[in-house]
């Protein structure tokens, strides 16, 4: 059992005892850590480190701090004394990278992932970050280099196969990509975001009935996985996949699929579906009436769905 509250207040104890204790304000730092008290964290290590200059650990651990409060700026300020005093520390190295590429200095956070390949060559998930920034450079190629040397230390790297079908997938190369998300898939079979993909790739090669089994498995896993806080992704990510059906005619299919939605999915995410479900039921049914007695605001939003597919 984890009692980081009275851990702290041990460590408190502690400091009273022996103020210049570095240690006790370190570890401290390290409960409110776990604690997601980033700030009180931060304040830890500083103290750590006003004890004991050269810590290398409370210097890297604050950086960590300072990610997770998006702040990456400091963190990048971090992570080079870490350096200074422990070179061969290649997570330091990682998470630098990791916070250049949240920046958008994507050349700088691939110089990051090269040096953490460096000191620890088998760092798997260096090369697949690697990849995403060069992914993000538009560099496809590159990318999947990287993803692939990913792949080669980590076979069942599910991220790995999932980010080099995306990148098949820019390049327009769908029969590689769908290749990539089934790889992904078989290792997670609820993989949401493979399964999307991969139906909107095969939807791209015109292999309809396969796209829309595709579709029913995100569906399916994508409401398993469904929170509150998530709605604006699946909202829209559901309304892609129901234009998406109904733009090739497939009515049938799209009711079928979103009685599904009806049968699993929240209030709150079918009241954003509400408009496309009446523009399915309409489109399969052909019954008029569906569009006409729903009220003004409603009844814009169905027939701009309409027009759209």
């Amino acid at each position: 059992m984890k009692d980081y509250t009275q851990a702290i207040s041990c460590y408190q104890e502690a400091i009273k005892l022996k103020p210049d204790r570095y240690e006790a304000w370190y570890n401290m730092g390290n409960a409110y850590f776990e604690m997601k008290d980033y700030t009180h964290a931060i304040s830890c290590y500083q103290e750590a480190i006003k004890l004991k200059p050269d810590f290398d650990a409370a210097w890297y651990n604050m950086g960590i701090a300072y990610d997770e409060m998006k702040d990456y700026t400091r963190a990048i300020s971090c992570y080079p004394e870490a350096i200074k005093l422990k070179p061969d520390n290649d997570e330091a190295w990682y998470n630098m990278g990791i916070a250049y590429r949240q920046m958008k200095d994507y050349t700088r956070a691939i110089a990051c992932y090269q040096k953490a390949i460096k000191i620890k060559p088998d760092k798997d998930k260096a090369w697949n970050n690697m990849g995403n920034a060069y992914d993000e450079m538009k560099d496809y190629t590159q990318a999947i280099s990287c993803y692939q040397e990913a792949i080669k230390l980590k076979p069942d790297n599910d991220e790995a196969w999932y980010n080099m079908g995306n990148a098949y997938f820019e390049m327009k190369d769908y029969t590689r990509a769908i290749s990539c998300y089934q790889k992904a898939i078989k290792i997670k079979p609820d993989y949401y975001n493979a399964w999307y993909n991969m139906g909107i790739a095969y939807r791209k090669m015109e292999d309809y009935t396969k796209a829309i089994a595709a579709y029913k498995e995100a569906i399916i896993f994508g409401l398993a996985r469904f929170k509150e806080e998530d709605i604006e992704e699946f909202g829209q990510d559901f309304t892609n996949i129901f234009k998406g059906i109904l733009k090739v005619k497939r009515y049938e299919d799209a009711y079928r699929l979103f009685q599904l939605c009806q049968e699993k999915a929240s209030q709150s995410l079918l009241d954003v579906l509400y408009p496309m479900g009446k523009a399915i039921e309409y489109l399969y049914t052909r019954k008029s009436e569906l569009i006409e007695r729903q009220p003004m605001e409603f009844r814009k939003t169905i027939e701009e769905i309409l027009r759209e597919v």
